[in-house]
């Protein structure tokens, strides 16, 4: 009985888990797509740098809140499948009163973090950019 109670955890575990992520890219913006348990509760962080400190401006909470959202304006759920675009192409005022672009940069290493708050698994990874 125990053997069977961890057996299904693990497997409950496996599928909350973000699953395998692909990123197609434009010289803007990366969409990324991927699985969770519920698209309503996860979240997609993009990075300038591989530490994971500083936040692009389209995923940054701070300046447009709920950016994060994997079921934001602009995303795509079939299911379970979530197709997050990053890097909107437009300028908004922010929180902050000011006006920020939401592209990416051309030919450009960022590094994204996906995290299904169900369980707080999170797949992370990197994509570039292209220049046309």
């Amino acid at each position: 009985m125990r053997r069977a109670f961890l057996a299904l955890l693990s497997a409950v575990s496996a599928f909350c888990a973000p699953g395998k992520v692909t990123v197609q890219t434009t010289t803007t913006q990366a969409v990324l797509s991927f699985t969770v348990s519920d698209p309503t509760r996860c979240l997609v962080e993009v990075f300038r740098d591989a530490a994971q400190t500083q936040v692009v401006d389209d995923t940054s909470a701070a300046l447009f809140p709920g950016s994060q959202q994997c079921n934001r304006a602009g995303s795509s759920i079939a299911g379970a499948t979530v197709s997050f675009v990053a890097g909107l192409r437009t300028s908004q005022r922010a929180s902050d009163s000011k006006l920020h672009s939401r592209a990416l940069a051309a030919q450009t290493t960022y590094y994204y973090a996906i995290t299904d708050q169900v369980d707080s698994q999170t797949s992370a990874g990197s994509f570039t950019t292209s220049t046309m």
